[in-house]
């Protein structure tokens, strides 16, 4: 069994590699997957590019490349992030912004549109809504006699509902003609938009966030069998859940700000790795970042590639996850009829 959850990671990681590889490929301007691991070889090595189509360089270097690494990135940021969340609350029904960080990022971006900021702006001013919802609802939790899960989920509520009006209120006053449509496909997310820029600077703090969440999959293990039980080993409870909300925060905090809203998708790759690899965060958590990003590139090729124009891939993760869940429990009640 343990030979085969560890080949199962294997694969999924190089299903990614795969993956990348052929997406990297797809589009307008086809490029095979030979010319790309060849291109991908000589730039690594710093190689003469000179002897390349100057148009197959630009497509490769400057336009997909970035967004096939923001894709894995996003993909898996969003995935462990729901799964470290749904093992510390106990709740397999919480997403990755269970704490209101979507609709804060949502907030600071539309708020930067209105202003007339450029695409930092935005990314900056999201990421700082973000960060700030999630104190907002840790220090309202905080407020409450009666502690515990439930509390900081009650208030992750509360706090994602007042930005939810803020950003009615936003879109409200927004114009109509040019600023309430960017807002709008904004957030229904897109990796349409996506520069080398964007993933230089959230490639450190996703990947950062990721270690520290693995090598507390052990720990993370214990408090999802109960806090009590936990405290009787020996885990500093409140201080692994500080590290893990922090960290699966700027997990989604990041992704958001240079994909919008992407719904679902840290509500399904979460159910769908323990179906695969267990519950076992040692094995599970890592498995369900590789999922994550092999999902993100499968999703995102199919949103610029099957329609003339692109698709949203929020829309895709969102018809995709009522179908995943409404199978589930369909199979779930068979299950215990029988």
């Amino acid at each position: 069994m343990k030979k085969n959850k560890t080949w199962l990671l294997v694969s999924v990681c190089l299903l990614v590699l795969v993956s990348a590889i052929l997406s990297i490929g797809i589009g307008r301007y086809p490029i095979s997957p030979a010319l790309t691991v060849q291109m991908l070889f000589d730039k690594l090595l710093g190689h003469d590019l000179s002897e390349y189509d100057s148009t197959s360089l630009t497509v490769l270097f400057t336009l997909r490349l970035p967004r096939v690494t923001a894709d894995i990135l996003v993909g898996a940021g969003l995935a462990t992030a729901g799964a470290v969340y749904q093992a510390i609350f106990q709740n397999q029904l919480v997403s990755s912004d269970i704490l209101g960080v979507s609709n804060g990022a949502s907030v600071g971006a539309a708020l930067a549109m209105v202003l007339g900021w450029n695409r930092l702006g935005v990314q900056g001013l999201a990421f700082v809504f973000g960060v700030g919802t999630v104190c907002f609802a840790v220090l309202l939790a905080s407020a409450f006699h009666e502690r515990g899960n439930m509390t900081l989920v009650l208030s992750g509520m509360i706090i994602s509902g007042l930005m939810s009006s803020a950003l009615s209120f936003i879109k409200f006053s927004a114009d109509v003609n040019n600023t309430l449509p960017e807002i709008v496909y904004w957030l229904m997310g897109s990796m349409a938009s996506v520069t080398l820029s964007d993933v230089k600077s959230v490639l450190i703090p996703i990947v950062l966030s990721h270690l520290i969440l693995f090598a507390l999959s052990w720990k993370i293990n214990i408090i999802s069998m109960g806090e009590d039980e936990a405290k009787l080993l020996g885990v500093n409870v409140l201080l692994v859940k500080i590290i893990c909300i922090f960290c699966s925060s700027m997990l989604t905090v990041c992704a958001v700000c240079i994909s919008g809203v992407i719904g679902w998708f840290g509500l399904i790759v979460p159910h769908i790795s323990r179906l695969v690899i267990g519950s076992d965060n040692r094995k599970m958590l890592p498995f369900c970042t590789g999922l994550g990003g092999l999902l993100m590139v499968i999703l995102d090729t199919v949103a610029r590639t099957a329609l003339i124009s692109e698709i949203p891939i929020g829309i895709l993760t969102g018809g995709i996850g009522t179908i995943f869940f409404s199978v589930l429990i369909v199979i779930r009640r068979a299950t215990y009829e029988t």
